[in-house]
């Protein structure tokens, strides 16, 4: 199965989100800000980065920017996850990006869904 970083400043989130994951076979790695999501992704390779939009510090849009200067192959395989009803600018943000998003509170099954999308869909790139 694919290798996963899961990023949210709510541990709970993470929690769910490795318990989730972890029961399809993923290997799962949590971390709870984007600083610390740029740092695992200069050292490893993942299928898909399952990111907070709103987060302090470096937020979601923040580290998804950072993806695409960085590492432009991996942008394709990002997927939001957001407790907002998506506000206008964020709803923009998101429609520009042309990324995923999850909302809270989710189902696993959905989490499944999207994540199970986003990972074929980059593998036959």
């Amino acid at each position: 199965m694919g290798n996963i970083l899961v990023c949210d400043d709510e541990r709970s989130i993470c929690t769910m989100l490795e318990i989730v994951l972890r029961s399809d076979g993923h290997h799962v790695e949590t971390v709870n800000a984007g600083e610390q999501a740029m740092r695992k992704i200069e050292n490893a390779l993942y299928d898909v980065v399952v990111t907070d939009i709103r987060m302090p510090d470096v937020d979601g849009r923040a580290l998804y920017r950072q993806i695409e200067r960085r590492w432009p192959s991996l942008a394709a395989r990002v997927v939001f996850v957001t407790g907002d009803t998506l506000a206008s600018e964020l709803r923009t943000f998101v429609q520009e990006s042309g990324r995923r998003v999850i909302e809270k509170p989710f189902l696993p099954s959905e989490v499944r869904r999207v994540v199970a999308d986003v990972a074929n869909d980059g593998r036959t790139r």
